[in-house]
């Protein structure tokens, strides 16, 4: 059984290769490459520690029901230097959204199967008013998501830098995110 899961930090999951490379006799290998990815993590957290922190809301809704962002990904909006929106609510629905929806910079859906602002306005069509809608910079998981996020911790860091920081870090070619226009 393996529960790198089950670790808060996504550099937690990584350092889990230490552990399975014990068994095949691997630990050097394992070292470089966990060293390799901590040594990117810290240079881009690095790269964003003193910019400015756009306002980030993290969500999806399916069946109606909104759900926000979790611990992981606030932490992650943090790491990559950025403000989780919400905060200082206990308790995230639409109409705190909306109520917000001029505070807010960037939006991040939480879910995949929407490639289009359009596709993300037919799930709730009120979302037309958030300002990273109108501005164009709403994001979804791409399908590649939940197989790679976890594998590649450095990547989803560096993509939510892309995401908050173009002006730090322009994007490349976005793999674990899709730009929704």
């Amino acid at each position: 059984v393996v529960n790198e899961f089950q670790e808060d930090s996504p550099l937690g999951r990584a350092e889990w290769i230490k552990f399975i490379a014990v068994f095949f006799n691997a630990t050097r290998e394992a070292g470089e490459v966990f060293n390799a990815v901590e040594s990117k993590w810290n240079k881009l957290t690095a790269l964003v520690a003193d910019l400015d922190k756009p306002r980030v809301a993290w969500f999806m809704i399916f069946g109606g029901v909104l759900y926000p962002a979790g611990p992981g990904a606030r932490e992650l909006i943090r790491l990559a230097g950025g403000r989780y929106a919400y905060a200082n609510y206990s308790r995230v629905d639409l109409e705190v959204v909306l109520k917000h929806r001029n505070d807010i910079d960037v939006l991040i859906w939480s879910g995949y199967g929407v490639s289009t602002l359009e596709d993300l306005v037919k799930i709730e069509p009120r979302l037309k008013e958030l300002r990273p809608v109108i501005l164009g910079r709403a994001y979804a998981y791409s399908k590649a998501f939940y197989q790679l996020s976890n594998a590649y911790p450095e990547r989803l860091l560096e993509e939510l830098v892309w995401i908050l920081h173009p002006e730090a870090a322009p994007p490349g070619n976005f793999t674990l995110f899709v730009p929704l226009r």
